[in-house]
């Protein structure tokens, strides 16, 4: 018999990062995997700060989570309602309040607006030694493209301040995800030539202030096109380590909807363009649809880099070495049904 405190705690760290599989109605449970894991075996949890929500991790956030009450379809009761969000550290289960994402302003109504992406920038620290961390959302307008509000705040802070962005200012392109790398904030679209840096411009110790500005760059790489234009579909994708910044090209068969193809791009500060990636190194990515992470191969027990990755409403997880062939790993085949999306989690290792 587990202990029910135990169930209701995240695994303890491992060098690579956790995949979670919610399940059950509500996405109430929740089945962790790893690749370290002795045997590969899974173990199922109920945690209460990951049932029925959707979480955001990348590399700067350092282990903690973006938590978001996002399902106006799940009875998050008792503790939470349907649009608040909060930081979460999954090993020590300190979890920090952020201003409801229902929060409206005179520039922005949830109900307008579709979610973008969310980062923190760095970890957030006690009161008592500052806090310089923040936390950075970006909505799209659901009937205007390429207008756009920025959210942000410090964690713990009771608003949101806003920011809004538009075709009629200086945005030309579709914004994809955002990332917090090298101390500065990026927007990242679908051209490999043009991305936006956001610059957090400081008012006063109260009032800070961004300001968008085109982040140009070239593209070296010359990735063969491996199917049809009529039979399949490309999608960008970005992913960062805490030194190297990629670009992931996944091609798709209209078909099967199965990955056909992956190649990887690599930012090149010095030339300020992409560059074609024939070897990882040491680093192993890892991929999903809200969250980003990365480890050492030697740390992990593998000769070369590689690439991890999930696709959505698919139990599979895929590995993809350049050079090589891509293997399916089959986690978890024994869940109940309904299951979801998986994700990846980075335990912190320390608080």
């Amino acid at each position: 018999m587990v202990d029910r405190s135990e169930r209701r705690r995240p695994p303890s760290p491992k060098v690579a990062p956790w995949l979670v599989i919610p399940y059950n109605d509500g996405m109430k449970n929740q089945a962790f995997y790893n690749l370290c894991e002795p045997d590969k075996r899974t173990c199922r949890k109920l945690i209460p700060e990951l049932s029925g929500k959707s979480f955001y991790q990348k590399p700067s956030h350092q282990g903690w989570l973006i938590v978001i009450c996002d399902n106006n379809k799940v009875d998050y009761s008792p503790g939470w309602n349907f649009g608040d969000c909060f930081v979460w550290n999954p090993a020590t289960l300190e979890n920090i309040q952020l201003p409801s994402i229902l929060s409206s302003s005179s520039d922005y109504k949830y109900d307008d607006y579709l979610f973008v992406d969310c980062v923190l920038s760095s970890p957030p620290r006690t009161l008592d030694s500052g806090n310089d961390s923040m936390v950075f959302f970006v909505f799209e307008r659901c009937d205007n493209e390429l207008d756009y509000v920025f959210l942000f705040c410090r964690p713990g802070d009771k608003q949101w301040r806003t920011q809004k962005f538009s075709r009629d200012i200086n945005l030309t392109y579709f914004i994809l995800s955002i990332h917090y790398f090298k101390g500065k904030l990026y927007a990242m679209s679908c051209s490999a030539l043009s991305n936006y840096k956001i610059e957090i411009e400081k008012i006063d110790n109260d009032n800070v202030n961004l300001c968008i500005r085109l982040f140009e760059t070239r593209d070296y790489t010359h990735f063969p096109c491996i199917g049809g234009i009529h039979t399949s579909c490309q999608t960008i994708e970005y992913v960062q380590t805490y030194d190297e910044f990629y670009r992931l090209e996944f091609e798709y068969s209209y078909q099967s909807e199965e990955v056909i193809s992956v190649d990887v791009a690599r930012l090149d500060i010095s030339l300020m363009g992409w560059k074609e990636v024939t070897s990882l190194g040491d680093n192993v990515l890892f991929y999903g649809e809200n969250t980003i992470a990365c480890c050492s191969a030697v740390e992990l027990g593998l000769t070369r880099g590689c690439l991890y990755y999930t696709l959505p409403n698919n139990q599979s997880l895929y590995k993809f070495e350049l050079g090589g062939t891509g293997t399916i790993i089959l986690p978890c085949l024994k869940l109940p049904t309904p299951w979801f999306s998986s994700d990846w989690i980075m335990m912190p290792t320390t608080s």
